[in-house]
């Protein structure tokens, strides 16, 4: 919209059809101001306004949630070789318990050797 035509709106009237706008939608202006108001420059000023924010509202929902998927992907990452680990601390205490076992069974079987022979 060129700037003289900015200058001609009237802007407490777009303020207050934005309001209604996002209030009630469009029945809501067409209530206040009437049916030929949604033809008027303010409308059509006021719906351009309405849009934009609409817009970057749903710009900073789409980039929070890039940024929170990013911070639960980057979290998981870290998590995950301490996961490893954890697994692999658990692998070593059931070998030391079966190496454990094994040397019991070994012993018991030297002390029962001698007395066979």
């Amino acid at each position: 919209m060129a700037q003289a035509d900015q200058q001609k709106i009237d802007r407490d009237q777009v303020r207050q059809m934005r309001r209604l706008m996002a209030e009630g939608g469009d029945k809501g202006v067409e209530h206040r101001f009437g049916e030929e108001a949604k033809a008027s420059p303010e409308y059509k000023e006021a719906q351009r306004q309405q849009d934009q924010a609409k817009r970057r509202a749903r710009e900073q929902r789409e980039r929070a949630a890039t940024e929170r998927q990013a911070k639960e992907h980057t979290s998981q990452r870290q998590q995950r070789p301490e996961r490893a680990k954890d697994r692999s601390e658990g692998h070593q205490k059931t070998g030391e318990r079966d190496n454990a076992l094994e040397a019991r069974k070994k012993a018991q079987e030297r002390e029962k050797e001698p007395l066979s022979r």
